[in-house]
């Protein structure tokens, strides 16, 4: 296709022809020039589309092949799955370097350059997409009928059809040699219509749609020869068992009319119930069906049984008349037999002549019995089947016509049963008023014609109660006319039935007559045959005798070589038989010795997982008082770091006390004295260090016994033998008891005290 622009210069404005170049535009334009202004949008949508896929096509770097019967080795025949098709772009490994990606997308990149390529990819393109919708059709056409393209429904089954059986195993099959299956069955799965793989090209999908064609167009090809070989088949063996040897095989010939006695199922019962269904209304458990409603669907039911009783009369009529066709054909084929056998044999003697004359006048006497009797067949079996249909569906019409019939009585029920609600709920409303009435009479003082109020309701309820009585009778006189309605449908039923069983026995009772005769003549023939075939036997089987009788004896000896050969293959089979009983035997000790060696180590693991489960709950249980002693021994540590804390401050008090002179010695006593207080709490040895830190607290121990000095240089050394205690406190926290811990703690903070 050229541009239009490219033509102005050569041949004006509007060019009509230019040299050798088809006018494809030209025709183009004539075909859009009769559409209408929808339709030309649809197909400039159409070729737009068709233009965009072309250019993916080329973009892709995929080349595109129709599918040839004979071709090279790119061809999709040859190479058996149509994504093998040959294409520069993915001839590398999956595992290449990027160098190697790169190296390919040039050699795309300059194959797309070149105008022949570009236009023998594209045409492969378009031939390939012509090749998928032509199999298409044929395969729409094989699966649906000539009509699927008519109407949108039989469309709308094709599209279905096609994306289940052909597009979506395709895809599933392109989608796992791209190793994305899991992927397309999670899109599948999230969408409603189905799409290519992701990543996959148009040039796969359209090979793969169709390579799944060609294979059912295979199918059907190889169902078809099979099925017609079987039914050649099924006519030669036929022909080969017919017990008239002498009649041409004419029968296993195709037949100009094709018939068939199948007759599908009629839904006339499903038609019936929905069409019933369709105009009820249900509410409260009760099913409403208007009148007009139901005989519109009985007019229906009994067009559709009319209608199906000419079919079948019909089709029969067909059948047999198409019997009666093959059998005048056969006749005619004789009597022209008969007469090409009397010209070719004029020059025989007139004996032979008269023999071959009575004889073929007694094969067309044979026939036009035959014919005969297959007629007295046909109306035989014509009036059975009329009793059979009659007798299948005459109870189906009975049940139908008592359901109306119930449907009616319930039908008139309903409106007296509604008039005897509506009668009790006036009575009782009635009777309320009443009440309210008199009680408002009485509230406001005016008692007067209450007795007529009184009177009245009661006058009223005699009658409503004589009203519920009447619809109780008419009720029940209904149905009785309902229940003599239905006996008198089941007298008739019966009747019926016993009139279709009179006559099916007649019909019976003639076909077996004539079954009867037909076997007489032809036994009558068979042993007229018998006697001719037995006096010619008679001769032959005293010839048979001598040779008979030599090889009885020949078989005789040759049964007592097998009666030896099989008595002795008795006895090593006896053999064999005990052999492999006491196989049995040993093998049955050996599996009861491994059964008690299973169960006594299978005792043991018992026992040992008892014994294991059981350590394991006691090294836990240990575990756990372990773990809450720790826990116990860390609280009474920090407790007494804790402690220790407060002595180091109130030590630190104490040494910041003592220099400042008499005035604040009683101070300083004081708060001594409430540390050793506080300390002789904690611990229990510590009652002496408080008696010696009172004593030398007081002013005449301080004057006689130690110096300001020698009390201030005194805390230096305790605080040294303090931090010692720290220090061997800390490397032995972990093993440490409470006693233990306070005792060196006292000592250290108040060793000379």
């Amino acid at each position: 296709m050229y541009p239009w622009r490219s033509f102005i210069a050569c041949h004006g404005l509007l060019p009509l022809h230019v040299w050798d170049v088809p006018p494809t535009e030209h025709c183009m334009q004539l075909c859009l020039s009769s559409l209408s202004s929808r339709s030309r949008l649809q197909a400039n949508a159409a070729i737009l589309g068709v233009s965009l896929l072309m250019e993916d096509v080329l973009n892709g770097g995929r080349e595109a092949e129709p599918v040839r019967l004979h071709g090279n080795k790119d061809d999709l025949q040859h190479s058996g799955t149509p994504n093998e098709v040959a294409t520069v772009s993915n001839k590398g490994n999956k595992s290449c370097s990027e160098d190697d990606e790169e190296e390919e997308i040039k050699i795309n990149s300059s194959n797309l350059q070149d105008p022949i390529r570009v236009q023998s990819v594209l045409k492969g393109f378009l031939l390939l997409t012509k090749q998928l919708e032509v199999f298409k059709e044929r395969w729409a056409l094989r699966r649906l009928g000539a009509d699927v393209f008519s109407t949108p429904a039989l469309y709308q089954q094709f599209v279905k059809l096609y994306r289940d059986e052909i597009f979506y195993p395709s895809m599933r099959a392109l989608a796992k040699q791209m190793d994305k299956e899991h992927h397309y069955e999670v899109l599948i799965s999230g969408t409603q219509s189905l799409l290519p793989p992701p990543g996959a090209s148009e040039v796969d999908v359209k090979a793969w749609q169709l390579y799944l064609l060609m294979e059912s167009t295979e199918c059907d090809m190889i169902r078809a020869v099979q099925r017609k070989m079987s039914r050649e088949l099924t006519l030669v063996l036929s022909e080969k068992t017919q017990q008239d040897n002498r009649l041409p095989t004419e029968l296993w010939k195709r037949s100009q009319m094709k018939y068939s006695l199948s007759r599908e199922k009629p839904q006339m019962v499903e038609t019936f119930i929905q069409q019933l269904m369709q105009g009820a209304e249900q509410s409260e458990g009760e099913l409403k069906v208007s009148r007009d409603h139901l005989q519109q669907c009985l007019t229906h039911l009994g067009s559709s049984v009319m209608e199906r009783e000419r079919q079948c009369f019909l089709l029969y009529s067909q059948f047999y008349e198409q019997i009666l066709q093959q059998h005048t054909q056969l006749l005619y084929e004789r009597e022209q037999d008969l007469k090409s056998l009397k010209d070719a044999q004029t020059s025989n003697s007139h004996k032979e002549v008269a023999d071959l004359c009575r004889g073929m006048m007694l094969e067309v006497s044979a026939l036009r019995a035959q014919v005969a009797h297959l007629e007295e067949e046909k109306i035989n079996l014509e009036e059975q089947l009329g009793l059979t249909f009659k007798e299948r569906y005459h109870p189906l019409v009975r049940h139908l016509f008592s359901t109306c019939i119930q449907l009616k009585a319930r039908l008139d029920e309903y409106p007296r049963q509604m008039r005897r609600d509506i009668s009790v709920i006036v009575n009782r409303a009635r009777g309320e008023g009443v009440d309210k009435i008199i009680k408002l009479k009485k509230r406001y003082g005016c008692t007067k014609d209450n007795d007529g109020l009184a009177l009245t309701q009661l006058k009223k309820e005699e009658v409503h109660e004589l009203k519920l009585e009447n619809s109780r009778l008419t009720a029940l006189l209904c149905k009785l006319k309902a229940l003599r309605c239905w006996r008198k449908v089941v007298d008739q039923e019966k009747l019926h039935r016993q009139l279709l069983q009179t006559k099916q026995r007649e019909v019976t009772a003639r076909t077996e007559a004539l079954r009867v005769k037909m076997l007489s003549e032809d036994k009558v023939a068979l042993l007229q045959g018998e006697l001719d075939f037995a006096q010619q036997a008679l001769t032959c089987s005293q010839a048979e005798c001598s040779s008979i009788k030599k090889q009885l004896s020949r078989k005789t000896e040759e049964l007592q070589v097998f009666r030896h050969r099989s008595a002795r293959e008795a006895r090593s089979r006896q053999e064999l038989d005990a052999h492999r009983v006491q196989t049995l035997e040993q093998m049955r000790a050996d599996m009861e010795d491994r059964d008690r060696q299973l169960r006594a180590l299978g005792e043991q693991l018992d026992r040992g997982s008892r014994i294991n489960r059981l350590q394991r709950e006691r090294s836990a249980k240990e575990i756990r008082q372990v773990r809450g002693q720790l826990q116990q021994q860390c609280s009474l540590k920090q407790e007494a770091f804790q402690q220790l804390d407060k002595l180091q401050n109130q030590m630190n008090d104490v040494e910041a006390a003592l220099p400042r002179g008499a005035s604040t010695a009683g101070q300083s006593r004081t708060y001594c004295t409430l540390s050793v207080s506080r300390l002789s709490t904690r611990s229990p040895s510590t009652g002496l260090h408080r008696n010696r830190l009172h004593s030398a607290l007081q002013p005449g121990s301080l004057t006689n016994y130690t110096t300001p000095q020698d009390f201030a240089t005194e805390p230096r050394q305790q605080r040294a033998e303090t931090a010692r205690g720290l220090s061997n406190t800390s490397t032995d926290r972990s093993k440490a008891d409470l006693c233990r811990l306070r005792l060196p703690i006292a000592e250290a903070l108040f060793p000379d005290l």
